[in-house]
């Protein structure tokens, strides 16, 4: 019978790192199973002596030469390059821990600006440790090191909070070398119905400090609480101004421009048509929403959509999309309602006139929300707002005396109303037409400061449209007698003339510093803001710093200091 001879295993001839390598091959170990050569970096996955000693002869052939075996010298080098390898684990460590509080930091920002929940933290880590394995699975580093991003709902918190801060902390600083400031400031409630003011600032730059007397206007919601004569908000600020010795007159102060539009709301005619709209809205989410019959008339109607859609009561027009679904989908609406037994309570839906009701409503809204998409954007002018306000007071116009002669062509609801209900259209026609006209004397005394200052927002628009009769319209208005001479000069000049052809108009109002009078016009009115643009978030006022502002944090800052605090 052969004898059996039992392999052994490398697990147990070499399962440890002798101590004397160190001193005599330049390795130490790793502490993951491998070792490390201190004089190049090469790491051997072996505990193995003889695979250590011929790296070190083959690779260093000369260092046992310079450094003798058994000499001090040799241990000396020893030690130092294990002190310097030392130093380079906890630089990386440390490197690590700053990337990964920056990469906190960083995600916490994203989630901010996208106006997430801090709970979203954890999600967002998930799916960049699911990214690292399935991209990397080989490199269980990178995954380990993704590992050390802290996103917890409390920790994202506390980002937030430091990433505010620092954000106020810059804006201060640009606002410091600020020449001229406009505020916007609008009052909006939260979920919790407390009162929230946002404070909007539009700078035109420039390097000396800020202060009251270069504030050049203030755009508000047109709330009470913002226009008072005695304890509004725009106010109490000219109040501030003229004790502290600045001239609170020669500031301008407007409603904002797209919120002008919610004063559609205050028609009595039409809130109980829209009242009675909302009423049927609720009932059919509440009841039908999920119901397989009500989906079933959807399809048997041969609907464009298929449910309908709540409204935002702090935004008066978003009820044009809900009223859109509630046109398209008032059959099978009506066939529900039968089914549930409850015609008595909506009786107004079998209501001819009401109907066309609606469907003017509908359509008067389209008009308007197209206005409010093209008045939306950050870096909208009041010049560029004030003139597709104007434009849309013409075409209300147009509208009125369509409308007067029962042409209905941009009332394509009404038109789809009008080919079942044609005779409900004459009990309704003047009523639509004290609508519009109502609307369009609305449009033009709520405006009408924005006129008495439009030739001052055409100059800033395109001073080569304005004659110099005109300019010195403007110049009388503003009391500055070499605005006059200045416009001259400026519009005599070829150079800005071809400038202002292939120049962003902001740019352009920079090449004319040598203009200080009329320079100074342009910047204040670039400054102004033409709206508030409402706004309904649901965080805190460190969220709502980070979702509004331009302002880019300061990372790096923002990790040195979490570092300091951590030493303390």
């Amino acid at each position: 019978m052969a004898k059996e001879y039992r392999k052994r295993k490398y697990e147990e001839e070499y399962r440890t790192f002798k101590e004397d390598w160190e001193l005599e091959f330049f390795f130490v170990s790793t502490g993951s199973g491998k070792c490390i050569c201190l004089l190049c970096d090469n790491v051997i996955s072996q505990f193995k002596r003889s695979n250590l000693q011929r790296h070190h002869d083959t690779k260093h052939p000369k260092f046992s030469t310079d450094f003798p075996k058994g000499g001090e010298l040799r241990a000396e080098k020893l030690a130092r390059l294990k002190q310097n390898r030392t130093a380079q684990k906890n630089l990386f460590h440390t490197n690590t821990s700053e990337r990964a509080t920056e990469a906190s930091y960083k995600i916490t920002h994203e989630l901010m600006k996208k106006m997430k929940p801090y709970t979203d933290g954890e999600m967002v880590k998930d799916c960049i440790l699911l990214a690292c394995s399935t991209l990397f699975p080989e490199k269980k580093d990178l995954e380990r090191e993704a590992k050390k991003i802290q996103l917890s709902d409390s920790t994202v918190a506390r980002r937030a909070s430091d990433i505010s801060e620092n954000i106020a902390h810059t804006l201060k600083d640009k606002l410091s070398s600020a020449e001229f400031v406009s505020l916007a400031m609008d009052e909006s409630l939260d979920i919790n119905d407390t009162p929230q003011l946002l404070i909007f600032i539009r700078a035109i730059n420039k390097k000396f400090n800020i202060g009251p007397e270069k504030i050049t206007a203030f755009t508000t919601d047109g709330a009470p609480a913002m226009l008072g004569k005695r304890n509004g908000a725009v106010a109490l600020l000219k109040e501030t101004l003229k004790n502290g010795g600045v001239a609170a007159e020669g500031i301008f102060s407007y409603h904002c421009i797209v919120h002008q539009q919610a004063m559609f709301a205050k028609f009595k005619c039409l809130n109980e048509v829209m009242a009675n709209v909302i009423e049927v809205v609720n009932y059919i989410r509440a009841r039908a929403r999920n119901h397989l019959n009500f989906k079933l008339l959807c399809e048997e109607f041969d609907t464009h959509y298929g449910d309908l859609v709540l409204h935002t009561e702090i935004r008066w027009l978003s009820k044009g999309r809900m009223l859109a679904h509630f046109m398209d989908l008032l059959e099978p609406l009506k066939s529900f309602i039968v089914g549930q037994g409850e015609t008595s309570r909506f009786s107004f839906l079998d209501d001819k006139e009401w109907v066309l009701s609606v469907a003017f409503l509908c359509d008067i809204t389209q008009h308007l929300n197209e206005l409010n998409i093209k008045m939306q954007g950050r870096n909208k002018t009041v010049y560029e707002l004030y003139t597709a306000v104007r434009v849309f007071s013409d075409k209300l116009d147009v509208l009125e005396q369509s409308v007067r002669g029962s042409d209905y062509r941009f009332f394509p609801t009404v038109q789809k109303v009008m080919a079942m209900h044609a005779d409900a259209l004459l009990p309704c026609q003047s009523q639509f037409c004290d609508v519009l006209t109502e609307l369009k004397q609305n449009y033009t005394s709520r405006f009408h400061d924005f006129k008495d200052h439009s030739n001052i927002f055409l100059l800033v628009k395109n001073p080569f449209l304005i004659e110099v009769n005109e300019m010195k319209q403007i110049s009388d208005q503003l009391g500055l007698v070499q605005l006059q001479m200045e416009f001259v000069e400026l519009k005599s000049s070829d150079e800005l003339q071809r400038q202002f052809r292939i120049t962003d108009v902001v740019d352009f109002w920079k090449l004319v510093g040598h203009l200080p009078n009329i320079s100074r016009l342009a910047k204040r009115i670039i400054s102004m803001f033409p709206s508030t643009y409402r706004l309904s978030l649901q965080h805190t006022t460190e969220a709502l710093r980070i979702a509004v502002s331009s302002a880019e944090p300061d990372f790096k800052s923002l990790v040195r200091q979490k570092e300091c605090q951590k030493s303390h």
